[in-house]
Parts: structure tokens; C-alpha cells; sequence
């Protein structure tokens, strides 16, 4: 589990180096970034975190509205459960704020061994969703398709940061506590 961390800690320092270089006229320092990001994904998930490779730089406006923006701070991880299943094998569900944000969950990363090191596979959304649903779930949000209700059985836990901005994450997180 400690070994999921340190991939998970190790993509979202990606990920925020990517965002931060995104608002700098460098077209090339840009590229580089998305492309260290890119090495923790799978090809179906690459084009899903709202960053796409830039052939040119966006307007002098873009950049320059850029300085007055908040700061970008990482995602915050809370919990990751090992799930071992006849179909898929070896799985992590790691439960994420979204970049900038609050303590509640946002997104479910799916992550499989892979080599020496892991990928993240499946992203799923936590929030209402389509459909006019009236509580939160966890939706499929892009790469490797599959049910969330399938993550099963869960064989390990590490709980890391609780989810206290959002009641319905803290009820999925305090389960495994009982």
C-alpha cells in the first residue's frame, strides 16, 4: 500500500507541475509536463484530466489573467482500498479531492500493478452525475471501463486524510473503521 502512495503522491506533484506550467507562455516547458503526468496514465486516460498537448500558446490574455488566479495546491488523498478480483486481479481504488480543492472526495482513481510500478486505469466522479439522481455516487468518468460496484472484495485499507468538508465522503471513508 505504501508503494500505491508513493505512485499516487508521485502523479499528483505531476499533475499540478503540469497545471502550473499550462499557465506560462512556454509551449515546450508545458509539453514536457503533461508528458511526466502522461507516464501515470493509460492511454484512455490521458486526455481526461483537462490538459491536451498544445501545438501553439494561447492568448497573451490567457497568461495574463493567469497571475491574478488562485494558487494551484494538490489533491488531497484520503483513502486506498485494495480490492483483489476474479475478473481484474490486483486493484487499488484511490479516493482524491480534485486539484484546488476542499477536503471531500471528487474523484476514485483505479490503479493496476503494472511492471515495477503501477498505471491508473479508470477514473471515476464522485457527485450527483445524469439522471436527476437525488444522492451522490460514484459515476465512470473515463479510461478502462468497469463497475465501481465491482471493486470488490476489498483485502486492505490505509486511511491517510479524512474527507471532513463533504458528509457523504466521510460515510464512505468511516465504513472500513467500524
Amino acid at each position: 500500500m505504501e508503494k500505491v502512495k508513493a505512485f499516487m503522491e508521485s502523479f499528483i506533484q505531476a499533475e499540478v507541475s503540469a497545471q502550473l506550467a499550462r499557465l506560462k507562455p512556454d509551449l515546450e516547458a508545458f509539453n514536457k509536463q503533461l508528458a511526466v503526468m502522461d507516464e501515470f496514465l493509460s492511454e484512455s486516460l490521458k486526455t481526461r484530466f483537462g490538459m491536451l498537448y498544445l501545438t501553439e500558446l494561447k492568448s497573451t490574455g490567457f497568461y495574463e489573467n493567469a497571475q491574478n488566479m488562485e494558487p494551484i495546491t494538490p489533491r488531497h488523498l484520503f483513502v486506498i482500498r485494495e480490492s483483489n478480483g476474479k475478473k481484474r486481479g490486483n486493484l487499488y481504488s484511490v479516493y482524491v479531492s480534485d486539484i484546488s480543492s476542499n477536503k471531500s472526495y471528487f474523484d476514485c482513481l483505479i490503479v493496476k500493478p503494472e511492471g515495477e510500478s503501477f498505471l491508473i486505469i479508470s477514473r471515476f466522479t464522485f457527485g450527483y452525475g445524469s439522471g436527476g439522481r437525488k444522492e451522490k455516487h460514484w459515476y465512470f468518468s473515463g479510461g478502462e471501463e468497469m463497475e465501481f460496484s465491482n471493486l470488490k472484495p476489498v483485502t486492505d485499507v490505509l486511511h491517510l486524510l479524512a474527507p471532513e468538508d463533504d458528509e457523504d465522503a466521510m460515510k464512505d471513508y468511516l465504513k472500513d473503521l467500524k
